[in-house]
């Protein structure tokens, strides 16, 4: 079953764009990266195009080995589209790809979807959940 894990980037120094990461989010993100299972090979990195996402995803993709480029998506400032996750969660039956968005992206897209274990997610800087998408769950990994 493939795996997406979906992100919110870390805390920022400022609300004036473009928001980077500060030092305390980057280290939030270093260690969210480390409860990440050992094993995970991730096939694509996806985030959104600002700044403090961008930041985000390149620390996951340094503490996970992955080495392609990142996937900078647009879209991922405003939405999170069902049709475009089914298409992921299609890839490959073992594959796994990490998604780097927003607070209220995150918030409306489980509000959407009835998902099992999205009730008590905790959604702080960093956070990152595990969505399968096939059997409607979610699990946070931090």
């Amino acid at each position: 079953m493939s795996r997406i894990y979906v992100m919110r980037h870390g805390s920022c120094d400022t609300a004036v764009e473009p928001m980077s990461l500060s030092a305390g989010g980057q280290e939030i993100i270093k260690k969210a990266s480390t409860l990440l299972p050992r094993d995970l090979a991730l096939q694509e990195v996806y985030t959104s195009c600002k700044l403090r996402c961008v930041q985000t995803a390149r620390i996951v993709a340094a503490k996970t080995g992955y080495t392609r480029s990142l996937l900078v998506r647009e879209e991922l400032v405003t939405h999170l589209s069902s049709t475009w996750l089914r298409q992921l969660s299609c890839y490959s039956e073992y594959s796994a790809c990490l998604i780097v968005t927003h607070l209220p992206v995150i918030q409306e897209f489980l509000h959407e979807h009835s998902l099992l274990g999205a009730a008590n997610m905790r959604l702080h800087p960093g956070c990152i959940f595990c969505f399968h998408f096939g059997r409607k769950t979610a699990q946070q990994i931090y």
